[in-house]
């Protein structure tokens, strides 16, 4: 039988993927694409709301990550055969700290209004593909195999 506290391990996975290498954007690290975005924007923090009424395209500059992590949710919670109604609400943060840091939290709410989140700070530079070596294959999340 499914449980609300099941929350927790899907926060967990859903920030383990999130911060994976294998999370690219047209072959490269996603992270660094969201990096280097905030300091050209002068942003503070991307937020990917995984429930609820779509961002607009124009207002979320990385709609595919966007896309891929609200289905992401859902299907961790089907394999916990957990419904849908149990999820009130559910973001993913990322949060420029320096120019080379970078801190994600993925946070989860129950119907019941119980919050769950779990967050990690890690090393991160900006996207520079003169720096880095793209991934052969098709490009897109890799993780959007399991979709």
């Amino acid at each position: 039988m499914a449980r609300r506290r099941q929350f927790n391990a899907i926060c967990h996975d859903l920030l383990e993927t999130f911060i994976s290498r294998y999370n690219d954007l047209n072959g490269y690290w996603a992270l660094g694409y969201y990096q280097a975005h905030l300091l050209d924007e002068d942003y503070s923090h991307l937020e990917f709301n995984l429930v609820g009424p779509r961002t607009e395209p124009s207002s979320q500059p990385f709609p595919v990550s966007e896309a891929y992590y609200r289905g992401a949710v859902y299907r961790l919670m089907r394999a916990n055969v957990m419904p849908p109604e149990w999820l009130a609400l559910a973001r993913i943060t990322f949060k420029s700290v320096t120019p080379e840091h970078a801190s994600c939290v993925v946070y989860l709410q129950s119907d019941l209004g119980r919050a769950y989140q779990i967050g990690q700070s890690l090393k991160v530079r900006r996207h520079d593909p003169s720096r880095e070596s793209r991934r052969g294959g098709p490009f897109g999340p890799s993780n959007q195999k399991g979709q």
